[in-house]
């Protein structure tokens, strides 16, 4: 007996497919329009009016390419100029010997006539002298004169000697700008300072210095009070003589700037550096920064204090009252 499977096979063989329901093959139609495409190819190369476009070119796609690329590298090269351009560094400008802000500051200051005034630089493009002048030799005024900050770049150069007083009290006392000589600069104008106009003082009149920021001229003693009653208002070099002051002791001279106004005066000394100063001369911060910030330490103390005897009291009121609920409740 033949299988059922077979018989199956058999039967499907046999089966007729309509035309109508035949599925159409994607080669059929691909043929057909190749051959349509070619008709009409040939009817345009017969044709001398038609016009074939041409494929992309692959030689215009790399020159766009490699037009492109440059396009990037000139971008890097310009932002690396950019880098240069952006150079925040004040330019070294070099003061004429004429200068006539220069020459006040000579003459204020009572500099004498081997100052090198050929040496002196300030901050700024415009040779402007606004703030500070700096001191250097002729060797770096070489090199500064001859360099291109795109091969060096200078962070630093020369010594601050001089610097513009701009307090109120300054403004105050005229038109004419008032210079005066740094701390950090001393060292190197020393030598140029004429030695009469150099005012002496002991280890007393240094010691009213720094117990007070502008001390009156009338808390001195003479000599040095007549000294500096006769001063104008400016800049002055005082040299304090080696001594002793009970316990206090100055074993070498001690040379420091100072600054007159009309009835006061002040050391040209930052509030550190005037403690440290106190504490190598007397042993002891006298200065009267340190004053206050132990008054301010005190106060502090003195408020905690009050505030850790204060708690208990407050404990022992919540507790009285917590035991008056208590008694209300039992009562009731």
């Amino acid at each position: 007996m033949p299988s059922e499977t077979k018989r199956q096979a058999n039967a499907v063989e046999g089966l007729e497919i309509s035309d109508g329901k035949k599925p159409k093959l994607s080669g059929d139609d691909i043929s057909a329009t190749s051959v349509e495409d070619d008709d009409a190819l040939d009817e345009a190369i017969l044709d001398s009016s038609a016009v074939v476009p041409a494929p992309p070119s692959t030689e215009a796609v790399v020159n766009t390419a490699e037009g492109a690329k440059p396009e990037k590298v000139n971008g890097k090269k310009q932002k690396a100029k950019g880098g240069d351009v952006h150079f925040k560094e004040n330019p070294y400008t070099f003061l004429k010997s004429d200068d006539p802000v220069l020459q006040t500051c000579i003459t204020q200051l009572n500099l004498q006539s081997d100052f090198p005034v050929s040496n002196m630089l300030v901050r700024n493009p415009t040779g402007e002298a606004i703030r500070s002048f700096y001191m250097t030799n002729d060797i770096v005024k070489s090199i500064v004169e001859n360099n291109d900050f795109s091969r060096m770049r200078l962070m630093t150069c020369g010594t601050k000697v001089m610097g513009r007083q701009e307090g109120s009290a300054a403004k105050r006392e005229g038109a004419e700008s008032q210079f005066r000589v740094l701390n950090e600069g001393l060292p190197v104008m020393l030598p140029y300072i004429a030695p009469d106009t150099i005012i002496a003082a002991d280890l007393r009149a240094l010691k009213i210095m720094m117990e007070a920021y502008y001390p009156i001229c009338a808390n001195f003693e003479d000599p040095f009070r007549s000294a500096i009653d006769t001063k104008a208002p400016g800049c002055y070099i005082v040299r304090f003589s080696q001594g002793r002051l009970g316990t206090a002791s100055l074993t070498h001279d001690l040379v420091l700037p100072l600054w007159k106004s009309n009835v006061s005066i002040t050391l040209m000394l930052e509030k550190r550096a005037k403690s440290a100063l106190s504490l190598r001369v007397f042993g002891e911060d006298i200065t009267t920064a340190a004053r206050e910030a132990a008054q301010k330490k005190s106060e502090v103390a003195v408020a905690e204090t009050a505030a850790v005897e204060r708690s208990p009291e407050v404990d022992t009121e919540a507790d009285v009252v917590a035991e008056d609920d208590d008694d209300v409740m039992e009562t009731e």
